[in-house]
């Protein structure tokens, strides 16, 4: 599912993604905005005070996409990692992130370049972590995983990795499929870190 929004404000999205791919962030102006997204001035002025609080609105749309229906998924994902030896018991789950993100590609590729919103990064990972603690299970937020690494660290260091492979992906030449990425993910949620640099037997 794409971003929503009214016509005007879906325009202003669009024109703002590609604004990111010419100039940073800090260069951005209302009038650079609604010249490239062909509206009226007076019609930013209608759903915004000022281009802050346009970035916000667009940055809480992308994560809220992330967050539809990310509870029970992302809990999923760290109880089936935990439980079960199946990695495609667990693809499903990381495969409906990585198509949450696909859909608005551009605009989070923009957001979290070297040019972009430096803190918009953060926030992404915050969202999933909070998403994860907001409604964890008390046995599960006590349990101690990892060989004595408790819950309140295994969890950062879980999504941590997550993040890092999806930054990487937003950001290659030649990106991979949503598919491709959410294997890898689900693969590197099985494998150790040491293992990484193993050579093939």
């Amino acid at each position: 599912m794409k971003l929503t929004g009214t016509p005007a404000q879906l325009k202003l999205f669009a024109a703002f993604s590609d604004l990111l791919g010419q100039m940073p962030i800090t260069r951005i102006s209302i009038t650079h905005l609604v010249n490239a997204a062909g509206v009226n001035r007076s019609t930013f002025y209608l759903y915004y005070v000022d281009l802050p609080a346009f970035i916000k609105d667009l940055e809480d749309r992308l994560l809220t996409h992330i967050e539809e229906g990310a509870d029970e998924r992302l809990q999923s994902a760290i109880k089936a990692t935990i439980v079960s030896p199946d990695p495609q018991s667990v693809y499903p789950v990381f495969l409906d992130l990585t198509q949450s993100i696909a859909d608005n590609f551009e605009l989070f590729k923009e957001l979290t370049a070297e040019d972009g919103d430096h803190r918009f990064a953060d926030k992404l990972q915050l969202t999933l972590t909070e998403i994860l603690f907001s409604n964890l299970e008390e046995d599960l937020e006590n349990k101690t995983f990892f060989e004595d690494i408790p819950a309140d660290y295994a969890m950062p260091i879980f999504f941590s990795s997550i993040l890092t492979i999806i930054l990487h992906w937003l950001h290659k030449k030649k990106p991979e499929s949503a598919q491709e990425v959410a294997k890898l993910i689900t693969k590197s949620r099985y494998v150790a870190p040491y293992k990484l640099f193993r050579k093939g037997e």
